[in-house]
């Protein structure tokens, strides 16, 4: 995230009007969400490559960037994140990991307004919902089965 911070102030001093973050070839085609202060869009490698080979091959490159929209039945999804431990593992390899797994990848979640979203000193806004990803993200998926139940025993 840090990196993509950095471009962000970069591009402001520049007077861009948006950015198109595209991940590197070791980021793959993994998208996890970033705090942009620009309008951005955060796209995967191949995809930036055909974004790329456009920007070279055009007179007069042009692009939109527009409100995203809910997208339901994408396969594969979901998917485990790179973050995610995979096994075997390496003490007990009979031992295969996960043993559950849980979304933990781009969720909105409540987030302090003391801190701005991108933790940057020039980025002044503050937001009562971010997206945030990590493990302890997929803790809050946690569903009654009952009315009686306590979500913590």
């Amino acid at each position: 995230m840090q990196r993509s911070r950095e471009k962000d102030r970069r591009l402001i001093v520049l007077v861009a009007a948006g950015m198109i973050l595209c991940n590197d070839e070791e980021s793959g085609n993994e998208i996890i969400a970033d705090p942009h202060i620009l309008p951005a869009t955060h796209i995967n490698f191949t995809d930036g490559r055909i974004v790329f080979d456009y920007l070279k091959t055009a007179r007069n490159p042009q692009g939109l960037i527009t409100t995203p929209t809910a997208e339901y039945g994408i396969k594969p999804a979901p998917f485990m994140a790179s973050f995610s431990s995979r096994g075997p593992n390496t003490i007990t390899p009979e031992i295969l990991k996960p043993d559950i797994t849980a979304p933990g990848v781009n969720i909105i979640a409540a987030y302090s307004e003391g801190v701005s979203p991108t933790g940057a000193a020039f980025d002044v806004r503050k937001t009562p919902f971010n997206t945030e990803s990590g493990t302890s993200m997929s803790c809050p998926h946690f569903r009654r089965s009952g009315p009686d139940q306590d979500p913590a025993p």
